[in-house]
């Protein structure tokens, strides 16, 4: 599983990060990852409704082992983002 905070500013500006965003979800769903998207909003007002959310679905999940993710520094126009690749 992964989670994903997303704030307002700067989604919908750009089409090639919103393509950028349908390919890495697509990319964990293949993994069977389970994601978690939810809003900055949310994580800062809400934030026990997610850590009830990600508890409820990690006593569902098994998790991937460390070594099976790679984890990749990328350069990004917001900072230092990191890509994380599953590893078969």
């Amino acid at each position: 599983m992964y989670v994903e905070v997303d704030g307002w500013g700067g989604h919908g500006q750009f089409l090639e990060d919103h393509h950028r965003d349908r390919e890495r979800g697509l990319f964990f769903s293949a993994h069977d990852w389970l994601p978690f998207r939810v809003s900055h909003d949310q994580s800062i007002n809400s934030p026990g409704s997610l850590v009830d959310s990600i508890t409820s679905a990690m006593e569902r999940r098994l998790p991937a082992p460390r070594e099976s993710i790679d984890i990749e520094p990328v350069t990004h126009k917001h900072g230092l983002w990191y890509r994380l690749n599953y590893v078969e």
